[in-house]
């Protein structure tokens, strides 16, 4: 069986946790994106009050609209930070305030350009499952209302998900598995 969730629980309530890819997108009054986002690793102190997600991988298509028509249409970044604030006092469910920073980004396939820097702020909330209750937490799907800027696509508010996408399949092939009973 494939593991997609790793979970270290010390004696200060801290969590760690990995989930191997997550499929997402963006929709904004200028256009949209969908996005892969390979190796999540979600760290979390203070009693999960503070979190951290960082993933050393994720591409982006965008799809219509003003960004699409621009002359860049795909997007592969290498360092991605997000920052978040738990604002509820609930192990599976946060929500709060967040910032995220996305580095070294290769544009169209022409190369790194390390000017190139895509900031977001707004509010995150995270669901998560206790699916793999011998594995730890799997962090499920996430959603932000943020605000984000960039050199090429500007400033512009959006609407984002998350989702790990192979919890996704797991709990889907669950759940027919169980009414074919």
């Amino acid at each position: 069986m494939l593991c997609i969730i790793f979970s270290a629980y010390t004696e200060t309530e801290n969590d760690f946790s990995l989930q191997l890819v997550s499929f997402g997108g963006d929709l904004n009054l200028g256009g949209g994106n969908s996005s892969l986002d390979f190796f999540n690793i979600y760290y979390e102190i203070f009693g999960n009050l503070l979190g951290f997600r960082f993933s050393p991988l994720s591409l982006k298509s965008y799809f219509f609209g003003r960004q699409a028509n621009t002359n860049s249409v795909s997007e592969m970044t290498f360092l991605s930070l997000d920052v978040y604030y738990n604002l509820l006092n609930n192990d599976n469910h946060l929500i709060g305030p967040y910032f995220s920073v996305n580095y070294l980004s290769i544009i169209d396939w022409n190369g790194i350009d390390p000017q190139f820097v895509t900031i977001s702020l707004g509010v995150k909330y995270i669901a998560k499952l206790d699916m793999y209750s011998f594995i730890g937490i799997n962090y499920f799907a996430e959603y932000e209302i943020a605000y984000r800027y960039n050199e090429i696509f500007g400033h512009h508010f959006y609407l984002g998900y998350k989702v790990d996408l192979l919890s996704l399949i797991v709990f889907f092939s669950g759940r027919s598995n169980s009414s074919n009973r």
